[in-house]
């Protein structure tokens, strides 16, 4: 079974980035899958850049680096309380 234990969506010029982990197992084993994606308007989605991690500690790293890498610092703060907070 898995479980979304983050969500954080980013408006960027009328666009919907979609930050993601899911908490699921696989062979007895707490696994990660983080990334991004576009999520547009009929509620379809589609996965930019993801990975799949061992630990969550590596899932908010993966994503706190994808962010900086796509968007200006100064959204940052939103973006890590939401992550923090979780």
């Amino acid at each position: 079974m898995s479980k979304f234990i983050f969500e954080h969506d980013l408006f960027v010029h009328g666009i919907c980035f979609r930050y993601t982990i899911i908490q699921f197992e696989e062979d007895g084993k707490q696994r990660y899958a983080a990334g991004v994606g576009v999520v547009f308007v009929d509620e379809g989605f589609q996965m930019l850049q993801g990975d799949i991690l061992d630990d969550i500690n590596d899932a908010k790293l993966y994503l706190q680096q994808l962010y900086f890498s796509k968007f200006e610092i100064e959204k940052e703060t939103l973006f890590l309380c939401e992550l923090t907070r979780m």
